[in-house]
């Protein structure tokens, strides 16, 4: 199954824009019953979204200004400008199409944040991914930079 990044009443909307009906995702087992809908819940999907994926190593890749995964003969990037001492604007995250819907723009994401926060940086979200993403994912709300 893909990893979903918005899921409404119509039903789930994946990272490449794809739907699917919410009957068609319980139908798949991706929800067991017999899981409750506490952190653990919580804590197991995302467990289960990211198991299945191979894991990627970052590359800052300073000249051209962008975070990179090598997906083996592509790129996966997030594009970045600084934007001031201690501040990074990300600008763009691009996932070449063949790999849509596997999770890597989320992986790399998620890499982005953690390397910018263990270099003690602020992000200005200037990517609508990146933005969502940060809001999806509340802690790491304080990574973004004041105004």
């Amino acid at each position: 199954m893909r990893e979903s990044s918005r899921i409404g009443r119509q039903g789930v909307a994946d990272s490449c824009g794809l739907r699917y009906r919410t009957g068609q995702i319980a139908r798949s087992g991706f929800f067991s019953r017999n899981v409750g809908c506490g952190a653990d819940f919580v804590l197991l999907c995302i467990q289960s979204i990211f198991d299945g994926y191979e894991k990627y190593e970052l590359k800052n890749n300073k000249a051209l200004g962008r975070y990179e995964f090598d997906l083996g003969g592509a790129t996966a990037a997030v594009d970045y400008e600084e934007c001031g001492p201690g501040c990074i604007a990300v600008t763009h995250t691009g996932v070449p199409d063949r790999f849509c819907g596997q999770g890597i723009a989320s992986q790399l994401t998620l890499a982005v944040l953690e390397d910018l926060k263990r270099q003690g940086l602020k992000v200005v979200p200037l990517c609508r991914f990146m933005a969502r993403y940060i809001l999806r994912h509340p802690e790491w709300k304080q990574m973004v930079a004041d105004k």
